[in-house]
């Protein structure tokens, strides 16, 4: 995912995660740097669960 598509799931777990705290006065960024966390370790779990077709390939004697 390019860096600015990132920011639009960034900002919606963000205000999620702000929400669900009760909406307190100050910590955006806090609620900013938790949400990127998150999103980008499930990018990551996904990235690495999704098998490379090339590498369960055999190689075929000629």
């Amino acid at each position: 995912m390019a860096r600015d598509d990132i920011l639009e799931p960034i900002r919606s777990r963000a205000y999620r995660l702000w929400e669900q705290a009760g909406r307190p006065e100050g910590g955006d960024l806090e609620f900013w740097e938790r949400a990127r966390q998150e999103i980008e370790a499930e990018q990551a779990a996904n990235e690495s669960a999704v098998p490379d077709p090339a590498a369960g390939a055999k190689e075929q004697p000629l």
